[in-house]
């Protein structure tokens, strides 16, 4: 046992310790403790640049808000804070107009040659705020004509907003300086000169120069369309490189406006495998000065389309690979039942006690089905929890004929602390439980040629100490091997 013991230490301070490397992956089997070595991690980082790494430069991404919630409540405290997490939506947020960061993300989006972009005429916009003077799109298109044709996009974006910046500032100069604006500002009731310079005007104060502030004042909106890159229609210039995804969005979106994260450091992503590589690209695009620690498992990648470790290289050069092989979460029944799925587990090794044997229940009918795992549900104990995964996709409206139980969704952000709830596996990820009851072995989610057995594998190691295979039917032949 100490030689084990000491083996495992090695393999985490390996991963705790690495410094030689900006890229780090760390692969890990279900239950390894990928997590709690990821914040040993970013605490031991704290401490070794303490001079050049605060706190706010670390961002872990992790899947969902529920996994957040978890990651909240069961990893070592750091100190006072906690680095800063975020899910790829909660991110998408903050980079994104309301509008794009509310388009769906693609089951299978498109690699993005970003370098490929071109811009079309209708692809520039009208500037409006209401008022006598607008930006129309002939004169922001007129402006970009002007840049270097030989320079890259992204450079005769940011000369033609600069352009744009300054021939608004010339307009507003100019439009200060009429008579009719004078005369409005003599006429500023004392309400209105608050309203818009925060105080009164003094009799001998000179003129001109509030004129200026007051006209600035008055096409504020326009200043922030124009901040904000307005008058670029991304909608259309997106829709030209794929289907409408949030994904993509970003990804062009950025690269026109040079909206980034550059005093993010360290970055975490949590749950690699089910990224997408155009979203892994995006990641790397929005944090250009950061180093990447990923870490996950290429065998609990239940959704087909998503990043293989092989193709995790071409995104972040140089990446450095350790392996976790040790089972600390599961029972050695449990450990046992679910590395059998993949040929290259047999060196999975669990430091749990064997444990309980994984149970089965089936049945031939609906009603005999329902009846036993209500009787499941009757007998736990009040101070447990019982965990029912579920394929994911649409709810199985069978469910809601049981009693006593909660039906979690992927808007589900708190685990309830006892009692027996539902959840899909897409949820359950990355999650454990004592008690895991794995509803409807039988359906074709779990068959899937892709990612059946990767989906099988996930869902069994959820599970502690207690499992029971439950299907309508006979079990798939992965679990009868």
């Amino acid at each position: 046992m100490s030689a084990i013991t000491a083996t495992i230490q090695k393999e985490q301070n390996a991963i705790i310790r690495q410094q030689t490397t900006d890229h780090l992956l760390i692969d890990g089997i279900a239950g390894s403790g990928k997590t709690s070595v990821i914040f040993q991690r970013i605490a031991y980082l704290l401490y070794r640049q303490r001079k050049e790494l605060a706190l706010n430069e670390v961002l872990m991404i992790s899947p969902n808000r529920l996994f957040q919630d978890y990651i909240a409540q069961v990893l070592p405290d750091l100190g006072e804070q906690t680095p800063v997490n975020l899910t790829l939506q909660q991110l998408l947020a903050q980079l994104l107009p309301e509008e794009l960061a509310d388009l769906p993300i693609a089951a299978q989006p498109v690699i993005l040659a970003i370098d490929q972009l071109t811009l079309e005429a209708s692809d520039f916009q009208s500037l409006n705020s209401g008022l006598p003077f607008t930006i129309d799109a002939a004169t922001s298109y007129q402006f970009f004509l002007k840049t270097p044709v030989d320079a890259p996009l992204d450079k005769r974006i940011q000369a033609t907003q600069q352009q744009l910046t300054s021939y608004l500032q010339e307009q507003l100069i100019t439009i200060a300086k009429t008579p009719m604006t004078l005369t409005r500002l003599e006429s500023l009731t004392e309400t209105e000169q608050q309203q818009t310079f925060g105080r009164l005007i003094r009799e001998d104060e000179p003129l001109t120069p509030l004129a200026l502030k007051m006209v600035r004042y008055d096409y504020q909106d326009l200043s922030e369309q124009l901040h904000d890159y307005q008058w670029l229609a991304f909608d259309q210039i997106i829709a030209r490189q794929s289907t409408m995804d949030a994904v993509i969005a970003a990804q062009v979106y950025s690269y026109l406006t040079q909206r980034v994260f550059p005093k993010v450091k360290q970055v975490f992503i949590d749950e690699v495998q089910d990224y997408h590589a155009s979203t892994l690209h995006l990641f790397k695009q929005l944090f250009p000065k950061a180093q990447f620690t990923v870490f996950g498992d290429q065998h609990q990648s239940i959704t087909p389309h998503k990043i293989q470790f092989s193709k995790l290289p071409a995104i972040f050069p140089n990446l450095k690979t350790q392996a976790l092989r040790t089972s600390y979460r599961s029972s050695g029944a449990i450990t046992a039942l679910f590395s059998q799925l993949f040929p290259d587990l047999t060196d999975v090794h669990a430091v749990q006690p064997h444990g309980v044997q994984p149970t089965h229940l089936s049945a031939t009918n609906d009603a005999d089905y329902l009846a036993q795992i209500q009787a499941q549900i009757d007998q736990l104990p009040t101070d447990q929890t019982l965990a029912i995964i579920t394929p994911a996709g649409q709810f199985d409206q069978r469910l809601l004929k049981l009693k006593d139980i909660h039906h979690l969704s992927t808007e589900t952000t708190t685990l309830p602390e006892s009692g027996v709830f539902t959840l899909p596996l897409t949820l359950a990820k990355g999650l454990e439980f004592d008690n895991v009851l794995l509803y409807d072995l039988t359906n074709d989610y779990y068959t899937e040629p892709a990612v059946g057995r990767n989906r099988l594998y996930t869902a069994i190691s959820r599970a502690t100490h207690l499992l029971t295979l439950s299907a309508l039917g006979t079990l798939p032949n992965a679990l009868n091997a």
